[in-house]
């Protein structure tokens, strides 16, 4: 009985060291006015290069919870040494929780400006300048 509940509280130690799934990452609160002196054109490029930056930072994090499961599968039912490999490698959950932060600081400051109106998700970019402008019934003029 005693070693049954020292091996879940091992088990419960071991399973708070795993890296969080990249969905359960918080975003940290930037205040938009960071971004106040910028322009749309220069909103929407900082908006892309963060999305960029958001998905490179989901696909490391994603990968590292993802070992950590593994490790953690195999620590628990195979070899329990392997649990001490659940520290090794870098967990991005700061730096993914303050990359979303700026993805919402730029959001917000782009729709204050209205950059951005009708555009609420993340992915939604603005649209182009060839998509703003008006069908014509022949096409464009030859140039």
């Amino acid at each position: 009985m005693k070693q049954g509940i020292m091996a879940l509280a091992c088990a419960a130690l071991v399973v708070s060291g795993c890296a969080t799934p990249p969905e359960k990452v918080q975003r940290s609160f930037i205040s938009p006015s960071v971004y106040a002196g910028y322009s749309c054109h220069a909103l929407t490029a900082e908006r892309a290069a963060i999305e960029g930056h958001v998905q490179e930072l989901t696909a490391h994090q994603r990968s590292k919870a993802n070992t950590d499961t593994a490790v953690m599968t195999v620590g628990l039912v195979l070899f329990w040494p392997a649990l001490f490999a659940l520290s090794a490698g870098k967990d991005y959950e700061a730096d993914l929780s303050i990359a979303k932060g700026k993805q919402d600081a730029v959001l917000k400051a782009g729709q204050s400006l209205g950059c951005f109106t009708g555009y609420g998700t993340q992915s939604e970019m603005p649209p182009t300048l060839m998509q703003r402008l008006p069908e014509r019934a022949g096409g464009f003029p030859p140039l």
